[in-house]
């Protein structure tokens, strides 16, 4: 089951350390710090801002930001009964020296309860008595969050006896700018749901953005997303009766690296839609029908896969003959590729290595002999297909698949219980650049989808 928390309390602990800096907030705590130092006493900081802007998230991790405070959360019993405050003031004092700075944070008191009444007034005329009283030498920073203005005035008033102890009479927070809420929602998901991304449940870069700007605050926009989320029909993904495979030869680390960079290689070469989006330019953005490629991507299980091709040129020699026999040892050869273990259904992520390619003469040959293909993709796709038919595979060459809306001839046909379609894109080193991997995976996402009928385009 997904999650995405919209609160600062359902976030997981380790996440909550990343959480960006609200600047003028530091810079606030700074000031309490230096007034307290120079002057001694108490300070007393409310903040408003709206529900979901980030409030919680901000004043509890300014300890992440600033190592020298220590934060913690007031009980609210202790804001109706303020006879155990100094007890509880000192007894987080001990331990700390002048180079520290105590941060008590009231969370919103006056939603907690059906009527507040002038307790919250009440506490904070305590604190301008205890400031000239028993913590006048027990550097302190009282920070009280709420979500209404009116009350951030009232509690403004409050201090009258004492105005030294305010730090700021109207700091609003809006927690991060608007710009980053993409950034901060994709990476809240993919932290809290083991690194999935949220194309991954077709909430696209664009959906982020306008839900960015159509929520008033990020707790909102996350809470939007997460309605997306939860509306998206996972079994999408298992209905599809098919496994398209985009397999690239490589001849050196450099090209493995530049291929590679596309796919999840732990979790079997899966496309990584992130990856490729990154990679479009601004006009294909626009005008790329994204959420039905990414439907498509889905729904076909695409895969990315390099194989190295010292792996299949002792098997692909001489491809204008009609070879149906391999030698034990360079079909043996061909069975270690993470391709073949994708197709065998023996794939298993926990024993993954990434593909090296060394400069042994077999991968010298091997690149060599690669060269002299590159204009015979047709040819290539035959042999391969009879190695995968000598191996027990139900393997057909340019096999015909019609659907309602279009035909296609994937370069091998596969019939398994999950049938896969492999389409070679047999490049030189020289074309196999960030620019042609993108392009490929782009026509073949359109080429798809329009098989299943997500897009005519």
């Amino acid at each position: 089951m997904v999650f995405i928390p919209s609160r600062y309390e359902d976030l997981g602990p380790e996440f909550r350390e990343r959480l960006k800096p609200i600047p003028e907030l530091l810079e606030l705590v700074n000031e309490a710090f230096i007034g307290i130092s120079t002057s001694g006493g108490i300070r007393f900081l409310p903040i408003f801002g709206e529900s979901g802007s980030g409030k919680s998230c901000a004043a509890l991790e300014i300890a992440s930001h600033m190592p020298n405070c220590r934060i913690h959360i007031v009980p609210p019993e202790l804001i109706a009964d303020k006879s155990g405050l100094e007890d509880y003031v000192q007894s987080h004092q001990r331990g700390l020296n002048a180079s520290n700075l105590l941060i008590l944070v009231i969370e919103q008191y006056e939603e907690q309860v059906a009527s507040r009444g002038p307790i919250p007034s009440q506490f904070v005329e305590h604190l301008s008595l205890l400031d000239r009283g028993s913590l006048r030498h027990t550097p302190t920073l009282f920070i009280w969050l709420t979500t209404s203005l009116d009350f951030q005035q009232e509690l403004i008033r409050a201090t009258t006896r004492n105005r030294r102890i305010v730090v700021c009479n109207d700091f609003k927070l809006d927690g991060p700018r608007r710009e980053e809420w993409p950034d901060i929602i994709e990476e809240t998901f993919q932290f809290h749901n083991a690194n999935q991304s949220l194309a991954d449940y077709n909430v696209l870069t664009r959906d982020l953005f306008t839900a960015s700007i159509e929520c008033e605050t990020l707790g909102a926009a996350i809470e939007s997303i997460g309605s997306e989320v939860g509306q998206f029909d996972q079994r999408l993904m298992d209905l599809s009766r098919y496994t398209v495979i985009m397999l690239w030869p490589v001849t050196n680390n450099h090209r493995t690296a530049l291929v590679s960079a596309f796919s999840d290689t732990r979790n079997g070469y899966k496309l990584d839609w992130n990856a490729w989006f990154k990679s479009l330019n601004g006009d294909d953005k626009s005008r790329f029908p994204l959420h039905q490629l990414n439907r498509t991507r889905l729904y076909f299980d695409f895969r990315l896969i390099p194989i190295p091709a010292a792996s299949i040129f002792n098997l692909c020699k001489m491809l204008e003959t009609d070879q149906t026999e391999f030698k034990r040892t360079h079909w043996l050869t061909f069975t270690q590729t993470h391709l073949y273990s994708i197709v065998n259904g023996t794939w298993n992520p926990e024993r993954y290595t990434p593909i090296q390619i060394g400069n042994s003469l077999r991968a010298i040959e091997a690149a060599t002999w690669y060269e002299t293909i590159t204009t015979s993709p047709t040819q290539l796709g035959k042999r391969l297909s009879r190695v995968l038919q000598s191996r027990g595979k139900d393997a057909r060459h340019e096999y015909n698949l019609e659907s309602q809306h279009r035909s296609i001839r994937p370069d091998i046909y596969i019939e398994a219980t999950k049938k896969l379609l492999i389409e070679l894109k047999v490049y030189s080193p020289y074309n196999t650049t960030n620019s042609r991997i993108s392009s490929a995976i782009s026509t073949t996402l359109k080429k798809y989808a329009q098989f299943a009928g997500f897009s005519r385009d």
